[in-house]
């Protein structure tokens, strides 16, 4: 192919060099070149869409895609002679977009006779180098006579001169009779940045292993513009060079010529005008949201509310960003904490296969490198950073289990893209901040495995999560194995059916013909295993009404959520401080509003109705009332927000008093705090457990065993 291009370069090129010109005038391209000539260095780069050269020269637009080093050397030339002689020192790169389908290709299908051709490839950028220079032209002299050459660096490897070249003025030795010296002042530099594509989520089969190829950007017009986590689809020249030098077996990257960045993971949802009536008929539907409740993960017994949380979670609300800089996040962010063996872990399977873009990971094999960013040092000795799984899964959801099992340090480093949607990142001399809008739906069992109702802790206090991360969670389901004679017959019997049904359909893909009772059973239980809506009509409902859906709150929806938030929290007013319990906060009125705005992204509406908030509203309340209830219906969100609620805080301050008391009498016994506690109404487990919290804290201590005195009496 090199061969090829060589002799047609050297026979043609001035022809194609003049169909360029050509095709500059026909598309009337001077004006924008003599833009760039004029604002040059500061911009460099003229971007050319492929449709507009096929409709100028069928021939030229061939080269390109067959002959891409040709087509892009020679355009160059001709805009170069466009341009004035005061601007003939300036070199105006190329950036070609929009290749045809024939030339499109998933990383997975690139073969050999993709080599040396124009392609596109589709992706997630997941891992960057810094931006290093690389020598294009070397300069070296020879020791013995002094002489200065020049040899092109047009290879993966350095090309290191074998002779002092003699029709140039030098002295003509070998290798083994003189010596060079590579002259790095005199050399020519480029920009160079590697950079790594993985194919996105959504194209990886099921049992696969995602694909990856690298991507190697010349100048500092391509050099800087990648991060990881971005979605981009690559434009360039699939490029080999040898595993070891003078090796037959080639590796394969990818030489940038452009990019194309696909902001959200819906832009790659394609619609046929047949899935949008679809669409449009199903948001028409007077019970929509039972249907779609009723298709989340429908071989799951029961869990409508934790459902009915997910299916909210998928449609989301809106990003906003202010002039100011400030942001407000639209996603939201679930957590299924309780017993296990309740299916946790199958309905972040089911996310996964029905939202575009979602990732699943575990918190038993990721660390939080393995889910925000790392960096570490190729074997070129380059500093990259290499994107985790909430980064990749920017713009969609990040599913993962086991949450409890990555430590509170793990936890601490998902608190900026959690309420951000920014990833900070300060590694290795690397300053960069990564987008990282994702929407976080984790599953986790308590501490000691099973939730222990009558335990001295409280739920909370069996969740090991730290209350910064655990209160940016917008919902959390607590889920209990709660034995029940009728509730377990309805699950056994559930379970039963649709284990047999799956044997049925083994049956039938095998070709054996079912028995008169087995296809009667088929068709009469069939439904419980098929949803509503089918998988794929839910992804491409979700991303429809993301791309196309920007609900706006009506007045009077917008005064419901005003008077919750009064209401709520008016058992604080007319209160001492002291006396106080905050029910909810302001995060909570940003929660009802990200999911109003779900709601109303669920119905395909572009407006936020009453019914909108009430149904934020009735799911926020449905889940606090299980971790964060107090008397009277209220709430105390100090539960989730610090993890020292009121009445705890109350008993460790009498508690507190009581052994700050007794100091001039060298300290009190553990008993007859207890006495005295209980006196007061408090339970002796709860003393058990303020006591251990005290001492831990530094505010008491034990002169003598199960004897207690205060730190500062």
């Amino acid at each position: 192919m090199e061969e090829e291009e060589y002799e047609l370069a050297k026979e043609n090129r001035a022809t194609i060099v003049k169909e360029w010109s050509d095709a500059i005038s026909t598309l009337t391209m001077y004006s924008k070149i003599q833009e760039i000539a004029d604002v040059f260095p500061d911009k460099d780069t003229i971007l050319i869409d492929y449709s507009d050269i096929d409709r100028a020269s069928e021939s030229l637009a061939d080269l390109i895609l067959q002959h891409p080093r040709l087509a892009i050397s020679t355009g160059k030339e001709a805009i170069l002679e466009e341009l004035p002689p005061e601007s003939q020192n300036i070199s105006i790169n190329i950036e070609i977009i929009n290749i045809p389908e024939t030339n499109q290709r998933m990383v997975r299908h690139l073969r050999a006779e993709d080599c040396n051709t124009m392609i596109s490839v589709p992706g997630v950028i997941t891992k960057i180098s810094q931006v290093k220079p690389q020598v294009t032209v070397a300069v070296f002299e020879c020791v013995r006579c002094g002489h200065e050459f020049e040899i092109i660096q047009d290879d993966i490897y350095f090309n290191l001169p074998m002779e002092c070249p003699k029709p140039e003025g030098g002295c003509g030795r070998s290798v083994g009779t003189t010596k060079f010296k590579h002259l790095r002042n005199k050399s020519e530099y480029l920009d160079v940045q590697v950079a790594e594509l993985q194919e996105n989520p959504d194209e990886i089969p099921t049992t696969d292993m995602p694909q990856s190829l690298q991507i190697r950007m010349l100048g500092k017009h391509l050099t800087g513009r990648l991060f990881p986590g971005d979605r981009v689809r690559l434009t360039g020249i699939y490029e080999t060079h040898p595993v070891k030098k003078n090796s037959s077996i080639l590796d394969v990257f990818l030489e940038l010529v452009a990019i194309e960045k696909c902001e959200r993971e819906y832009h790659e949802v394609n619609f046929t005008n047949e899935d949008r009536e679809n669409i449009i008929e199903l948001s028409k539907s007077p019970d929509l949201f039972d249907m779609l409740i009723d298709s989340v993960a429908p071989t799951i017994f029961g869990l409508r509310e934790v459902k009915e949380g997910i299916l909210y979670q998928q449609f989301g609300g809106l990003f906003k960003e202010f002039e100011d800089g400030t942001t407000r996040r639209g996603y939201l962010h679930t957590l299924l904490i309780g017993d296990p063996g309740i299916a946790k872990s199958e309905l972040l399977r089911y996310v996964k296969v029905t939202t575009p873009g979602a990732i699943l990971t575990s918190g038993k094999s990721a660390s939080a490198p393995g889910l925000t960013v790392t960096a570490e040092k190729d074997k070129d000795g380059r500093w990259s950073l290499t994107a985790g799984a909430v980064v990749l899964a920017n713009g969609s959801i990040c599913c993962i289990d086991e949450f409890t099992n990555l430590d509170k340090e793990e936890q601490e480093a998902l608190k900026p893209p959690m309420e951000q949607g920014k990833l900070p990142i300060n590694k290795a001399g690397i300053n960069a901040v990564l987008n990282a809008k994702t929407s976080i739906l984790a599953s986790a069992n308590p501490k000691m495995g099973r939730f222990e109702r009558h335990h001295s802790e409280s739920i909370v206090e069996q969740i090991n999560i730290t209350p910064p991360v655990l209160s940016r969670f917008d919902m959390i389901f607590m889920m209990f194995d709660k034995p029940n004679k009728e509730k377990d017959t309805q699950l056994s019997k559930h379970i039963l059916i649709i284990q047999k049904l799956g044997q049925l359909m083994m049956k039938k893909d095998c070709g054996t013909p079912l028995s008169k009772a087995e296809k009667k059973f088929y068709e009469t239980h069939n439904q419980m295993a098929e949803p509503p809506v089918s998988h794929d009509l839910m992804r491409k409902y979700i991303a429809y009404s993301k791309k196309n859906i920007i609900p706006v709150f009506l007045d009077e929806s917008w005064e419901v959520i005003s008077g919750f938030y009064t209401e709520i929290r008016s058992q604080a007013y007319n209160k001492d401080e002291q006396d106080m319990t905050i029910s909810i906060t302001p995060r909570q009125i940003e929660t009802i509003i990200r999911l109003s705005e779900a709601s109303a992204r669920i119905r395909l509406s572009n407006q936020i109705s009453v019914l909108d908030v009430d149904n934020a509203i009735r799911i926020m309340k449905g889940w606090l009332s299980k971790i964060a209830s107090v008397e009277d219906g209220y709430f105390d969100i100090d539960i989730i927000a610090t993890g020292n609620p009121k009445d705890m805080r109350d008993r460790i301050y009498i508690l507190e008093m009581l052994i700050k008391n007794s100091a001039q009498d060298g300290g009190i016994h553990k008993d007859e705090i207890i006495r005295e506690m209980e006196d007061r109404g408090i339970k002796a487990h709860q003393t058990e457990t303020d006591l251990k919290k005290l001492r831990k804290d530094g505010v008491i201590y034990e002169p003598q065993h199960d004897v207690f005195r205060h730190s500062r009496y």
